[in-house]
C-alpha cells in the first residue's frame, strides 16, 4: 500500500504547479498521530467509510485544522 500511494505522490509533485507538499502519514485506527493546529485544509477522500471509528477520526481531524481551517470528505461509494 504505502509503494502504490508513494509512486501516485511522486506522479502528482512533477505534475503539480501550485507548490503543493504531498507526504505520507500513517496514522492508527481513532488518529492520525499529525501535530494538531497546523492544517488550512484535510482532505479525507475515497476512505471514510473504511474507518472503524469514524467519530474519533473525525474529531482528530477538527484538531488539526488552523482557526478557520475546512475539513473535506469525498466518499463515493458504488454497487
Amino acid at each position: 500500500v504505502i509503494t502504490k500511494l508513494t509512486s501516485k505522490l511522486e506522479i502528482l509533485t512533477r505534475n503539480d504547479y501550485k507548490n503543493i507538499d504531498y507526504k505520507i502519514a500513517l496514522g492508527k485506527e481513532k488518529s492520525t498521530l499529525l501535530p494538531l493546529n497546523t492544517f488550512d485544509k484535510v482532505i479525507i477522500r475515497n476512505s471514510f467509510h473504511h474507518f472503524s471509528y469514524p467519530d474519533d477520526m473525525l474529531r482528530n481531524c477538527k484538531a488539526l485544522l488552523k482557526d478557520g481551517g475546512k475539513l473535506f470528505i469525498v466518499d463515493v461509494m458504488l454497487n
